[in-house]
């Protein structure tokens, strides 16, 4: 028991045993059988903390039909996340942010709980491994880059969001950023300029560092240093997972009425004309999404306009912008059923701007790319060619 409400706890250990193979079981399910689900998502919180767990959406029915098929799991994308959300589309702002939250989460818990189980060791991975690693880091590093966004356009209309959240987000999403420039370069960038006359050598075995364009983030070219499953199963990123779990399955999030913000440093004198008080109470779901739409269409526009004029750092957050005007453009076809016309739109607006988004990564993978190239240039004469061939191509790619 805790706090009143009833909680099971199960610990199972053994092997899962399919088609002459096996894999160890160790799994501590945490089960609500009568009360709240903060009360089971804090038990889960001192257990996590003491024993050093991780969150996990892999049963033993899914290992033991992977033995038995040899299969891996598949990496879940935005669209799949959101299949079971807007089968009843949310009519307030309570009920849209739990959609938007499930959503997001159901996209990082899926991708995560495959990435946790990666280990650091050095043996050589088939061309396949490689390329569905990267895609579990892709889709894992897009569903915390949607939860940000919905943390940050939603925290002012519900209670409850806690803005700390972000933090662990971020450092995972930046450790995982490195393993998938480092990917980019080796896979991709480096077999394209040996085509184009650079001269050949192993940037696997240059260990680099470099600055990202637009932020702090630090990138390495030598993928063996960095351990995905660590990063994964780091202590703050798993309690916050089920910070959100809590957030999400709350009894204050599950309410029917709309949260009421006032500005409490302002007067709130309702005589007085002039006076600044705020009171953020949204009808529906809809204008809240159709106000914040606006806000970073308009941002979006205004920035595209000028592009090429702009620094790197100013052109970093018009990509941003363009991100989250899609993201919640993606958010925005939750408040409909799968057949309706809104529905529709919503979904060809926001593939609509997946072009405009996969120009401005492309421009910016290559402008981490050179900013790499120009550290490795410093210790590897043979990155000079790299330096000029993808600064040659700026402009262009800018355009």
């Amino acid at each position: 028991t805790h706090a009143g409400s009833k909680i099971e706890v199960a610990l199972d250990q053994g092997m899962v045993e399919s088609n002459g193979k096996s894999v160890a079981l160790c799994e501590l399910e945490i089960e609500l059988k009568q009360g709240m689900p903060e009360h089971a998502v804090a038990v889960a919180r001192k257990w996590r903390s003491q024993y050093g767990l991780n969150v996990s959406t892999i049963s033993k029915s899914m290992k033991g039909q992977r033995l038995h098929g040899d299969l891996g799991g598949n990496p879940i994308d935005p669209q799949a996340s959101s299949n079971q959300a807007n089968q009843n589309p949310p009519k307030n702002t309570n009920a849209l942010v739990k959609a938007v939250f499930e959503s997001c989460i159901n996209q990082i818990l899926t991708n995560a709980s495959e990435l946790a189980v990666y280990t650091n060791k050095k043996r050589e991975k088939s061309l396949t491994e490689t390329r569905q690693e990267i895609e579990f880091i892709h889709q894992l590093r897009v569903a915390i880059r949607r939860l940000r966004v919905a943390i940050r356009e939603f925290s002012l209309m519900v209670d409850g969001i806690d803005l700390a959240w972000e933090q662990p987000l971020i450092d995972v999403f930046r450790d995982l950023g490195k393993r998938r420039d480092a990917d980019h370069l080796i896979h991709q960038l480096q077999p394209a300029m040996l085509i184009n006359g650079s001269p050949d050598f192993d940037i696997r075995l240059k260990e680099v560092s470099v600055v990202n364009v637009g932020s702090v983030d630090v990138a390495s070219v030598d993928v063996a240093s960095i351990d995905i499953g660590k990063t994964v199963r780091s202590e703050k990123f798993q309690d916050t997972l089920l910070c959100l779990i809590g957030f999400v399955n709350s009894q204050n999030l599950s309410a029917q009425t709309d949260a009421v913000n006032v500005n409490k440093n302002e007067k709130s004198n309702k005589n007085e004309k002039n006076s600044k008080t705020k009171i953020n109470k949204p009808k529906d779901a809809n204008n809240v999404l159709k106000n914040r739409l606006n806000h970073w269409y308009k941002k979006s526009i205004n920035g595209g306009k000028n592009f090429v004029e702009l620094t790197q750092t100013q052109q970093h957050s018009v990509r941003k912008h363009f991100k989250k005007l899609r993201y919640l453009a993606e958010f925005s076809a939750l408040c409909y059923d799968n057949s309706a016309k809104n529905s529709k739109r919503a979904a060809t607006f926001s593939l609509n701007l997946k072009p405009v988004q996969d120009a401005l990564g492309f421009y910016n993978d290559e402008l981490v790319a050179l900013e790499a190239y120009r550290a490795l240039a410093k210790i590897e004469d043979r990155a000079l060619f790299a330096v000029g061939w993808l600064s040659a191509r700026c402009d262009l790619n800018a355009k």
